[in-house]
This record gives C-alpha cells, sequence and structure tokens, in this order.
C-alpha cells in the first residue's frame, strides 16, 4: 500500500466512525430538529426584513450548525453563535464551518447558560416543553428591540408581531413566529 492509500484508508474510517457516532447519538434520545430549508429560506428573509443583518445571532440548540452556517453565508457581518449541549453535533458543525471558511462560534453549552444579554436576534427550534423556561431567560436578559424568532414552537404568554407557515400542508408544522422583545412584552 501506498502512503495515498493508506492515508484515504484513515480518512474513510474517521467519516464512517463519526457517522456511526452520530447514529449512536440519535438512539440515544439526542432528538435532532434540523431546520428545513424552507424554514432557513424564510428566517433569512425574516432577518433581511426586519433589517438586523449585522449584531450578534445567536441559534438555541443549534443541532449541527445548519441554520447558523446559513445566516453566516447570507450576511456575513453578523456574529453567529451555536448553542447545543451535544459535543458530536458541535463537532461536527464546528467541522463544516472549518471547511466553508465560516468564522461561526459553536459552543457546547446548555441553552440555560449562555449569556443573552448582547443578542440582536435569537432563533429557537426546540420541544414545546421547554420554551416556558427559555421565555423566563429571555425575559431576564434580552434587551429592548432584539428579534426572537421560533419555528413551530412558541412563548404561550407572547403574543407574535408576525406568523409566516412555510409548510401549507401542515400549517401547524413549520410555523414561524416572530416577536420584537420589550422589556413589558411578556406583561402585555
Amino acid at each position: 500500500m501506498t502512503i495515498i492509500s493508506i492515508i484515504i484508508f484513515l480518512f474513510l474510517g474517521i467519516v464512517l466512525l463519526f457517522y456511526f457516532l452520530m447514529s449512536i447519538d440519535s438512539l440515544f434520545g439526542y432528538c435532532d430538529l434540523p431546520t428545513t430549508k424552507r424554514a432557513t429560506k424564510q428566517v433569512l428573509e425574516i432577518i433581511s426584513e426586519y433589517k438586523k443583518q449585522s449584531g450578534i445571532f445567536y441559534d438555541l440548540g443549534c443541532a449541527k450548525g445548519e441554520l447558523a452556517i446559513a445566516v453566516k453565508k447570507r450576511f456575513p457581518q453578523l456574529t453567529v453563535y451555536g448553542i447545543e449541549k451535544n459535543g458530536l453535533r458541535i463537532l461536527r458543525a464546528r467541522l463544516k464551518a472549518f471547511f466553508l471558511r465560516k468564522k461561526i462560534f459553536f459552543q457546547k453549552k446548555s441553552i440555560l447558560d449562555v449569556d443573552l444579554r448582547n443578542a440582536d436576534i435569537v432563533y429557537i427550534y426546540l420541544k414545546q416543553s421547554s420554551m416556558n423556561e427559555i421565555g423566563k431567560k429571555l425575559e431576564k436578559e434580552l434587551k429592548d428591540g432584539a428579534l426572537v424568532i421560533t419555528n413551530t414552537t412558541f412563548f404561550p404568554d407572547w403574543q407574535p408581531i408576525k406568523t409566516y407557515i412555510t409548510y401549507p400542508k401542515q400549517p401547524r408544522f413549520e410555523k414561524i413566529f416572530v416577536y420584537i422583545y420589550e422589556k413589558s412584552f411578556s406583561k402585555n
């Protein structure tokens, strides 16, 4: 075997091992809710519409980082953070961003441990059962005027300023909720 054959063999082995570990990860309870292309397109349009092309963007529960990467590609002047508690997913997101030469800050941590006081845009696509707790965190930390976008799930005590249905065949799925946060927002 030549050196090149050995390198190719090792590379393919590492890739297969990585995908095997990602499969095991899914089997043991880590739910993967990837943002679809339709929803991604809508989120990018919302960011443009609300003129938030610069500042700080957080993708809470970023999974494999697909949306965070799409945001950075479209709005290179945004500082983009992807937050995920699963280390394998963060590793995959970091590798993809590295190969695409996109400077994105992927962090392995709990959403509840992230300081969001500097956030201009927050995107959330998580289970509905977590939205009350996340809503309370946002109420404590977000600055006035922050753009909050949720996918499929919503904040029970908040009133969205706009909603978009990106998948008309199932309007409850992929419904995008848009909020502009104000300190008195949740008390309305």
